[in-house]
């Protein structure tokens, strides 16, 4: 939460994720994504600017999270609202999932 929204998006770029989860320690306590970055731009805030800013400051709601043993098509219905859903065991987080996961299964 307390990273630069520079770091995000290059952790975005790097590892090809359109969005991420935000931690504090290793509790989630929201969300960033490409839209959410996006809009600070398009607000016309200058470039310079947003780049320190830190991702506290501009995150979103942090994304559902199911057990590691839920259905595929209970995370289907999740992603039909949400852009992705976190997978835990015992309150950790062990990864994401999102829509273009979905699609990678078909191919």
């Amino acid at each position: 939460k307390d990273d630069a929204i520079s770091k995000a998006a290059r952790l975005m770029e790097d590892y090809n994720y359109s969005q991420l989860p935000v931690f504090d320690g290793e509790r989630v306590v929201g969300s960033i994504s490409e839209k959410t970055i996006l809009s600070q731009v398009l607000s016309g805030k200058e470039f310079s600017k947003i780049s320190t800013l830190s991702v506290e400051e501009v995150m979103e709601e942090a994304f559902p999270q199911v057990g590691e043993d839920a259905p595929l098509s209970l995370i289907s219905s999740i992603l039909q609202v949400y852009p992705a859903v976190l997978v835990s065991r015992k309150g950790k987080t062990l990864g994401i999932i999102t829509k273009a996961d979905l699609l990678k299964m078909l191919s």
